[in-house]
């Protein structure tokens, strides 16, 4: 009996998972709210309170449920990863829904100190961070440096050219801001 309210309680708890998903990609973080998420899932409030009290609770798990990946093989290549990850952000950059949830994100961070903690995260699991940490361990890149603010060097000119053309900008634009940050490591 045991083994079937634990299934039943993974299940709900992956529904939910699906729902604050669908409703972040869709509305970005301001979207999800106990009420919309309840809403979306088909399931009762008081079922996400007691999965996830906060939000920040619930957000911990939508972040590490989403695979920012997107089935990058990583190499030793840092150059190689980088535009591959990059190639994964520009592809969200180019939708609506993606400009608008980073738009969201980014306003309601300055604000909202569970959106903020959402938000880093996020940056945190970002495939250009994650090209990066892989750089770090393989000895590619140097230990010590900070890794957000490097992963903001390289998403940031892509997101603003996103925002400023709607997403129509060309592939051209990744390779240069990739190999403008490969050049400024110091050997």
């Amino acid at each position: 009996m045991t083994d079937r309210v634990d299934a039943r309680v993974v299940k709900t708890r992956e529904r939910v998972l699906r729902a604050a998903q669908r409703l972040l990609f869709e509305g970005g973080p301001t979207a999800i709210t106990y009420s919309a998420l309840a809403e979306e899932a088909d399931v009762g409030r008081t079922t996400l309170y007691r999965h996830w009290p906060t939000l920040d609770d619930l957000w911990s798990d939508v972040t590490a449920a989403v695979d920012t990946r997107a089935g990058i093989e990583w190499s030793d290549d840092l150059r190689q990863d980088l535009l591959a990850a990059m190639k994964v952000v520009a592809g969200m950059a180019r939708t609506e829904a993606g400009r608008a949830s980073v738009a969201s994100m980014l306003e309601r961070s300055q604000w909202d100190d569970e959106t903020y903690g959402f938000a880093v995260r996020f940056q945190d699991q970002m495939p250009v961070h994650q090209a990066l940490a892989n750089a770090v361990e393989a000895g590619n890149y140097p230990d010590g440096e900070d890794l957000r603010t490097a992963t903001s060097m390289l998403v940031g000119p892509l997101l603003l050219e996103a925002f400023f053309t709607r997403g129509e900008f060309e592939d051209s634009l990744v390779t240069y801001v990739v190999d403008r940050f490969v050049a400024s490591i110091p050997d």
